[in-house]
């Protein structure tokens, strides 16, 4: 396997996760969803939009702080992904 099946097997192995994780916090299964995000993050710790998956579901199971931590992580990576394109123009 090359490593660019690699790469496109794990993206899709993430996608899969995220999707029964936000099928989990759409039910309500908010725990079990922040499980699967944490798989998720895991596999790819700079990909923002997983900390802000995570970020909904805790904040819809009450936990305020932890919510704001994903939030502000999810910026940050924002914020490095942006200078980093625009370095690479």
């Amino acid at each position: 396997m090359t490593d660019d099946e690699l790469l496109d097997l794990k993206a899709a192995e993430i996608n899969y996760i995220c999707r029964v994780g936000t099928d989990k916090f759409n039910k309500g299964n908010y725990l079990s969803a922040i499980d699967d995000f944490n798989k998720a993050i895991e596999m790819d710790p700079d990909n923002p939009n997983l900390y802000n998956l995570r970020g909904h579901a805790r904040y819809s199971k009450g936990d305020i702080k932890g919510a704001r931590s994903d939030f502000s992580k999810s910026k940050k990576l924002k914020s490095k992904g942006k200078k980093a394109k625009k370095n690479d123009s």
